[in-house]
Order: structure tokens, then C-alpha cells, then sequence
């Protein structure tokens, strides 16, 4: 069906077709012959002075011009001022013959008879033109009466279609996000197991140049160990547990050995040490192969169970009475 976009009045569509072509500084008065009707306007600049409709019921151009001339004697009596005096310009929205013209010239009595004779039979009638002008350019004079339940229906109707565009983009958005992530994972994963099947061909390569190198480091280590007491302590240091045992004295014994002195948590932490120690001496360091518990003791301290331990590590060969503690 018609979908009403908006109702403007004729006297506003009027003004606005004939203002914003060619406004006129001077008053003047227009006259629009439409099918059913008869709009006056009397226009200075772009202000409007007066307004009269007149609803046409013949197409007899004798009763055109009756209503013509007592609409312009409705002005003079109103306004005060001879319409007679003001240029006239007349525009119709239907064709008419050059005898209606003649007898405008005849019963109009215009101070030197200036009105225009248009008509838009071939084109898009005035009044349309106004209108579609008043809907474009939303000029200040233009009075839309379309019915308020209809213009908040379609602004309900604006409303959830942007909200569904809305929703639409965001799911859309959501799909693309979610498929450009899974792409990326599967992407992700391909890599992996290439990277994998590679590491899985090179872990034996790897792992048997690491055996040579740690053998040659220790054999290198045998021939270049320095013995003192730094060195020995950071090798002990390398092998106590990350937490749970402290070395409180370190006593060293230049080529008779050394004695360590401190607590741990649990027996066991102490007795890891001693055990780890004398491992590393049979492979790496021959001076710890000889390490053993002085002596362990159990008491509390702040309601909690503490070892204080000693251990002793006899170099092999003669003792000298050089001594360092730390």
C-alpha cells in the first residue's frame, strides 16, 4: 500500500517551491491554480504576509476567476492595502488556453498587469516540488501533520531495525573472529607437529652430542680443577636441594677436607646431601667421595622439628694447617 512519508500543508509547499527558486525582495502576490483548489499567498522575502484557500468545485474559467478576485478582495479588507498594487504571479498545475489569460488581463486590475502565467502540466506539479523540498532541506516554515502514532511506529520500527543490523554485524563480527581464531589454531597445531616430527628425528643426535659434551666438560674439569676453597664450595652449593636445608659454617682444611655445619627441615635433606655428594665424587669430584655425617640433631624452634647436622669430606692425601671458614 502507500507508505505516507509525511503531510505538509499546501501554503508551506507553496512557499517553499516559489521561495527557494527566486526569493523576492519586494511583497508580491502568488496565486496557485490547483485541479480542486486555489491557494493565495502574499510573500515578502521569504516572511509570509497572508494565506487564503479556496476550494474549487468547476473547472469554469468565469468561476476560477470569481474566486480569484474574492480572495484578493478578502486581503484588501483584511490587510488594509489594494492587492491592485502588488505584483501578481500566477502559476497553474493544469494546461489552459490563451483565452483564460485574456480574461485575467480583462477582470484583474493590476497596477501595470505584471503576473507570470506558468503551469507544470509536463513537469512535477508546484506543489509536489514544495513538498519534496520542505522534506530535503527541512526548511523552518515546513509543518509536517503526520499523525504522531505513525512517526513514533516507524521510529520504533527504525529503532529495531538498527538494532537488528546491529546484532547482525556483531554476529557476524563473532563468526569471523571465531573462524580467523580457529584457522590460526589449526595453523598453530600443523606447525607444532611439523616441529615436532623434526625434534623427534634430532632428539638421538641431540641427546648423544650431549653425552660427549658432558663427558669431555668433566674430563676437562679433572684436568683443570683448581683446588680452592670457592671452587668447592660452589660445587657443594650445586648440590645441596633448592630449599629446605641451610649451610650455616663451611670450614675448609687445605688437601685434608672440609667441614659443613647447618640445619635442614628433615633428616633426610642432610642425608640427600651426603649421599649426593659422594656420587659426584665418584664421577666428577674424587674430594667428595669420602663425605659423612659428624654428627645430627633433632630439637624444636618455633613449635617446629629442626635438624642441625655436620658432615665431613676427607681429602685424599696429607693434611697441612691451612684453614678458611665462611
Amino acid at each position: 500500500g502507500l507508505d505516507i512519508r509525511a503531510l505538509y500543508l499546501s501554503t508551506s509547499c507553496l512557499m517553499a517551491s516559489l521561495l527557494e527558486k527566486k526569493p523576492h525582495s519586494y511583497s508580491s502576490v502568488h496565486i496557485h491554480l490547483d485541479a480542486a483548489s486555489l491557494d493565495l499567498v502574499v510573500l515578502r522575502e521569504k516572511e509570509l504576509l497572508y494565506n487564503r484557500g479556496v476550494e474549487l468545485n468547476t473547472s469554469s474559467p468565469d468561476s476560477i476567476l470569481d474566486a480569484m478576485e474574492s480572495a484578493l478582495r478578502s486581503y484588501s479588507r483584511e490587510q488594509g492595502q489594494l492587492a491592485t498594487e502588488l505584483p501578481l504571479h500566477i502559476t497553474t498545475s493544469f494546461e489552459v488556453d490563451e483565452s483564460f489569460w485574456a480574461q485575467c488581463e480583462a477582470r484583474l486590475s493590476f497596477s501595470g498587469l505584471s503576473f507570470e502565467r506558468q503551469h507544470s502540466a509536463s513537469s512535477a506539479p508546484l506543489l509536489y516540488q514544495g513538498a519534496g523540498l520542505l522534506d530535503y532541506l527541512a526548511l523552518p516554515y515546513a509543518v509536517d501533520l503526520l499523525p504522531t502514532s505513525i512517526k513514533d511506529y516507524r521510529t520504533q520500527q527504525a529503532a529495531q531495525s538498527g538494532v537488528i543490523k546491529q546484532l547482525a554485524l556483531f554476529v557476524a563480527m563473532l563468526v569471523l573472529i571465531a573462524g580467523t581464531f580457529i584457522q590460526g589454531v589449526m595453523q598453530r597445531n600443523a606447525y607444532l607437529s611439523e616441529i615436532e616430527q623434526q625434534a623427534a628425528t634430532l632428539r638421538p643426535m641431540a641427546e648423544e652430542v650431549m653425552q660427549k659434551r658432558a663427558y669431555l666438560q668433566r674430563l676437562q674439569e679433572q684436568v683443570t680443577r683448581p683446588d680452592t676453597p670457592y671452587q668447592h664450595l660452589g660445587r657443594i652449593m650445586a648440590q645441596t636441594p633448592a630449599e629446605g636445608l641451610t649451610i650455616s659454617r663451611f670450614s675448609y682444611t687445605s688437601k685434608e677436607g672440609i667441614v659443613l655445619q647447618g640445619r635442614a627441615d628433615s633428616r633426610e635433606r642432610f642425608d640427600g646431601l651426603i649421599d649426593q655428594l659422594r656420587m659426584v665424587g665418584k664421577t666428577v669430584y674424587p674430594q667428595f667421595a669420602q663425605a659423612q655425617s659428624i654428627y645430627d640433631r633433632q630439637r624444636k624452634e618455633n613449635a617446629l622439628d629442626v635438624w642441625e647436622y655436620a658432615i665431613s669430606i676427607d681429602f685424599p692425601g696429607k693434611a697441612s694447617d691451612v684453614e678458611a671458614t665462611q
